[in-house]
């Protein structure tokens, strides 16, 4: 079994806690394996500050189910896969089941 290739997405500009210019780009983006990072051009410092809280509270799932994983519109295949996620940073759609 391989691990599926996360990418973790935060949007700053829904982030309360924001003051100030969070950048012209609002989106950081890194990818697990290829280790790319897109950062906003410009930073405050209470975006500075969020990051690194948010970079401490990350946490990892093990997710297991018989369906396809689908990530912010990408296919990752099936699981079971083991992902590292940041609170509010990414959104998963699962089937829904019938009771």
């Amino acid at each position: 079994e391989s691990l599926a290739e996360t990418e973790e997405s935060l949007s700053y500009s829904e982030d309360p806690r924001l003051k100030g210019n969070t950048g012209e780009q609002e989106e950081v983006t890194s990818g697990s394996t290829q280790k790319t990072q897109h950062r906003p051009r410009k930073l405050s410092p209470s975006t500075l500050k969020v990051m690194k809280q948010e970079i401490k509270e990350q946490q990892k799932k093990l997710l297991k189910s018989k369906y396809p994983i689908e990530c912010d519109g990408e296919m990752f295949g099936q699981l079971p896969a083991t992902f590292e996620i940041l609170p509010r940073a990414i959104k998963f759609r699962v089937p829904r089941t019938e009771t």
